[in-house]
């Protein structure tokens, strides 16, 4: 049984396209990741809504249908239900929840109605930047720090108990992170170094590829088990087939963030950082 939300006015918004076909959409703050409910096909958008690193405490997530269409630009919000969200990056849909990296903490919501379930701090750890957030093996939860070089793993399973997975500067001031189950290994997008890493089962960190692009940002493995990675600077998306053969998506884009595969798979939400919207990008066949 899918969910009814009312759709609440949004100044500003804007919606071009055939839904269905695909859409570009207007109304946000500095959108940074989509990250799509498997279980239900809904779109949670995460709005820095400001300065990246600043604590401004106006960060919001917003909650889109399956085909684009928008539920609530502020489904969840800073300042409202005791929520606190400066930065609100990395976002991961696990189960029933929602997890939300923002600064130096993960914040968990029930993905059903934004109710703030709890807050997991990193400050202790040294945390400064979240910047991504991905699932592991059993619902372990994988948070990329791109100012402190570093890659923590919490564990919901054992009390959100929280530790340092990786400390090192061939991180690269890491963003984007996903999980290859196929290979056993977590890949890296690295920010600063634009280059493409993975740690393997040993704790390794190894190149999977000579080549750097231009701020690397989001990363998510298609159907196939292809990589898709987003490279913010430069405004391109490729895809690497098969761990051999690189291929470019589309150029030229404004910034595109932490994207998401559309439930068929065979599309991308991309949301541009600077352009303040989210669009879809047909995937050619691989």
């Amino acid at each position: 049984m899918s969910l009814k939300f009312p759709i609440p006015f949004c100044p500003g918004l804007l919606i071009t396209g055939a839904l269905l076909a695909g859409f570009t959409m207007g109304g946000f703050k500095s959108p940074d990741t989509v990250a799509v409910d498997p279980e239900t096909g809904f779109i949670f958008v995460s709005n820095v809504n400001g300065r990246a690193t600043q604590r401004d405490h106006n960060g919001f997530i917003s909650l889109l249908e399956p085909e684009g269409k928008p539920i609530h630009m502020h489904f969840i919000r800073s300042g409202r239900g005791a929520v606190d969200l400066s930065a609100p990056k990395g976002l991961a849909v696990v189960g029933p929840h929602l997890y939300v990296a923002d600064l130096d903490q993960v914040l968990r919501f029930d993905k059903k109605t934004g109710r703030h379930l709890a807050t997991i701090d990193l400050s202790l750890l040294g945390a400064r930047d979240l910047t991504g957030v991905a699932e592991g093996p059993g619902g372990v939860l994988y948070v990329s720090d791109a100012r402190a070089d570093m890659i923590f793993r919490i564990d919901p399973g054992q009390e959100d108990l929280a530790e340092v997975f990786a400390r090192d500067k061939q991180l690269g001031h890491p963003t984007g992170l996903v999980y290859d189950a196929a290979h056993r290994r977590l890949l890296v997008a690295g920010w600063k170094s634009g280059r493409l890493v993975f740690i393997d089962e040993t704790g390794r960190i190894v190149p999977l590829m000579p080549e750097r692009f231009g701020g690397l940002k989001g990363l998510r493995l298609d159907r196939e088990g292809n990589l898709i990675f987003s490279a913010f600077v430069t405004g391109a998306i490729y895809r690497l087939k098969n761990y051999e053969s690189l291929e470019v998506i589309r150029r030229n884009l404004v910034t595109p963030a932490n994207l998401a595969l559309a439930g068929h798979g065979r599309e991308l939400f991309v949301p541009s950082y600077r352009g303040n919207i989210v669009f879809t990008v047909p995937l050619p066949p691989p």
